[in-house]
């Protein structure tokens, strides 16, 4: 089974990309906002985070401290 990524992006192209890019190694989750990212970090196992600095509502810091 393979690890899990969580990615967050408010821009749907982004994460798009970043889960072709990173799907033969992980299962890549996404979410474009925070709150959904944090109900799926709540639901998984999540090995690795990538996620964007500057979205609506939220900076990447402000995230990755609530997580």
């Amino acid at each position: 089974m393979k690890e899990k990524l969580l990615v967050l992006d408010d821009e749907r192209l982004i994460l798009t990309s970043l889960e072709h890019l990173f799907e033969d190694e992980y299962e890549v989750l996404t979410a474009t906002t925070a709150e959904t990212a944090l109900g799926l970090a709540r639901k998984h196992d999540i090995a690795v985070t990538l996620c964007d600095e500057r979205m609506p509502g939220v900076t990447g810091h402000e995230f990755l401290r609530r997580l």
